[in-house]
């Protein structure tokens, strides 16, 4: 049994990626109102402050996405501070990903007078076939073999590298946010094969009613067997090749298809086809466990869990993967309706976009005209407008 949390605790949840996260936001978004009748307050309007948080703190917005503005990261602060006396829960594995200076910003703005984070940690050899495949739902083109030798290898000038270590060397991340807000203001869960010890560590942590944050399973994050991941891989593939832009591949595969997968039913192959570490890099894995396991006791923060459950086995002698020959008819069938459905979304958000820009043009030639008889502007801006507006009405 964890003991609770003080009144008027900060919670920062930092993740990292492919921990949980996605399940503890959703329940916690869900739960919104129930949390402020127990005396906790979850800031913003979604799971988590995605745009506020990549403004204030310079972190990528989803790709996409609208640009972040920084008047978001202001609103999100000042509704945090206004939680008082109330403690706050927050939750983004982007926080996870913070250098020093980031996470210095995350606890001065957001830590209130009593800032406490939680981390998790997972078993390197479970967590990087895991994080290939959501750097693939990204639009990563690498194979899981070409992706593994850059991020085991010593590249920290590879974005690839620097998104899985710099949440993932765990002693490391505990390090850089236990120098701001002291060891014993952070927790460091170890969940292991118990898929319920998450939600059960938070509703500890907070005094919450037992079961209160059990995960929606519709909202959970789950994965996509070897061959959706193969098959959304060669996609990539296929927008780099032809140049396409990201806007297209965030329509069609992001919100399209990857979104379809996510949510539909596993297909019957998911269970026994999981992508598996090679031996050459469970050899490395090994070796960067061993060394993780070593330096945890000495970091004066609180562990929940079993820290032997981030050892990773000696007697597995690693996968030695065949090429994918044939995709299953259902997982074929659900790619083909959901590129058809995003084609179609995509094709109505254009045409809505041209109607709103006819609209402001035809606002501007009457502004335009308006003036011509106190000003006499000349006709060339006038023409300019009139004939870009026939263009939009054409298409």
């Amino acid at each position: 049994m964890i003991p609770p949390l003080p009144p008027g605790t900060h919670l920062i949840h930092i993740g990292p990626q492919k921990t949980g996260s996605t399940a503890i936001q959703s329940a916690l978004h869900r739960e919104r109102g129930r949390l402020r009748e127990l005396g906790w307050v979850h800031p913003g309007r979604a799971g988590r402050p995605v745009y506020a948080t990549a403004a204030g703190l310079g972190t990528i917005p989803p790709p996409g996405g609208r640009e972040p503005d920084i008047a978001e990261w202001h609103a999100y602060r000042d509704e945090v501070r206004a939680a008082a006396p109330s403690s706050v829960v927050i939750s983004h594995e982007a926080f996870g990903r913070s250098d020093s200076a980031q996470a210095t910003r995350v606890i001065e703005e957001l830590g209130g007078e009593r800032p406490h984070v939680v981390a998790v940690a997972r078993r390197l050899d479970q967590l990087l076939p895991s994080q290939w495949q959501q750097r693939v739902k990204g639009g990563e083109p690498r194979t899981f073999e070409e992706w593994l030798r850059v991020v085991l290898d010593d590249r920290p000038d590879d974005w690839a590298w620097r998104n899985v270590w710099r949440g993932h060397d765990t002693v490391a991340l505990l390090r850089r946010w236990a120098d701001i807000v002291g060891p014993e203001n952070v927790t460091l869960l170890v969940p292991g094969s118990d898929h319920a010890m998450l939600p059960r560590a938070f509703e500890q942590l907070m005094g919450l009613p037992e079961g209160l944050l059990e995960p929606t399973p519709t909202r959970t994050n789950r994965s996509l067997s070897r061959t959706e991941t193969e098959l959304v891989r060669r996609l990539n593939v296929a927008f780099h090749r032809e140049r396409w832009g990201k806007p297209q591949r965030h329509a069609l595969l992001t919100r399209g298809l990857v979104r379809t997968l996510v949510l539909s039913p596993e297909p019957d192959e998911a269970t026994t086809d999981r992508e598996r570490l090679p031996g050459w890099a469970l050899d490395r894995v090994r070796v960067l466990s061993e060394a993780r396991l070593t330096e945890l006791p000495g970091l004066g923060v609180r562990i929940v869990g079993d820290v032997d459950a981030l050892r990773v086995p000696d007697d597995d002698p690693g996968a030695d993967p065949q090429p994918i020959a044939q995709v299953p008819i259902e997982v074929a069938a659900t790619t083909l309706e959901a590129l058809a459905a995003a084609a179609v979304r995509a094709h109505r958000v254009e045409r809505r976009g041209h109607r709103r820009q006819v609209r402001r043009l035809r606002r501007t030639v009457r502004r335009l005209r308006r003036t011509r008889r106190t000003q006499a502007p000349r006709p060339g801006p006038v023409r300019r407008l009139l004939r870009r507006l026939a263009a939009l009405r054409r298409r």
